[in-house]
């Protein structure tokens, strides 16, 4: 998707999601998220706000939370929503700088501990491809080359760890100017390699963010 169109919030609820399944009847699954955008602080910050929308709670919270006035109530309720989301099986690196094979080698390390486990349903989650950086010694590359590698090195660790890679992509600018503004394939951003590597590709589009009115 391109900036602004929820791909972090996409990711983040899946995360979310699937580490909650058991209070649903089903088994949760963990999740490892490397961001190389944002910092942990502010991925949790999310992932509890997510919580307190699910739970019962005054429909001014977040506004008084904001302007710092929130109620002995509302601290309860936000405690309990963070209690929650400490309980689950989420992993979260901070991943500025990383290079596509410090991702693969934190990914194979979490798969094979103890939070994970190398024989449960899992899922790791990059936010986002563009600023991966190129593994060392292969920078001299052209960017198209450099996508290209990066995105078939996160297609083989999802073969070898056995699990889904949510890889997020940020599409070019092409988009902003066509009359509908629907993503197409050819719109994702400096390498044609993705569409070749993915299993799957899912467009985040939010037609109000065009819309003058």
């Amino acid at each position: 998707g391109r900036p602004g169109m929820g791909k972090s919030a996409l990711a983040n609820n899946a995360a979310l999601s699937a580490a909650t399944l058991r209070r649903r009847g089903a088994p949760s699954i963990p999740s490892l998220t490397v961001n190389l955008e944002m910092g942990p602080d502010e991925i949790i910050e999310r992932h509890v706000w997510s919580q307190v929308r699910k739970m019962e709670r005054p429909m001014d919270l977040p506004a008084r939370a904001r302007a710092g006035r929130c109620t002995e109530t509302d601290m309860r309720i936000i405690c309990q929503a963070a209690d929650q989301i400490h309980r689950t099986g989420m992993a979260i690196i901070d991943g500025v700088g990383m290079t596509s094979a410090d991702i693969v080698a934190k990914a194979r390390r979490w798969r094979n501990g103890r939070d994970c486990g190398k024989d449960r349903d899992a899922m790791v989650i990059v936010d986002y491809l563009q600023l991966i950086r190129p593994a060392r010694g292969k920078s001299a590359y052209n960017r198209e080359q450099e996508v290209a590698a990066i995105s078939r090195e996160m297609k083989i660790l999802a073969k070898e760890l056995d699990l889904p890679v949510l890889l997020l992509c940020q599409l070019n600018r092409e988009v902003a100017k066509r009359e509908n503004h629907r993503p197409r394939m050819d719109d994702l951003r400096e390498s044609g390699a993705i569409e070749q590597d993915a299993d799957v590709i899912l467009f985040v589009h939010r037609p109000c963010q065009y819309l003058a009115d």
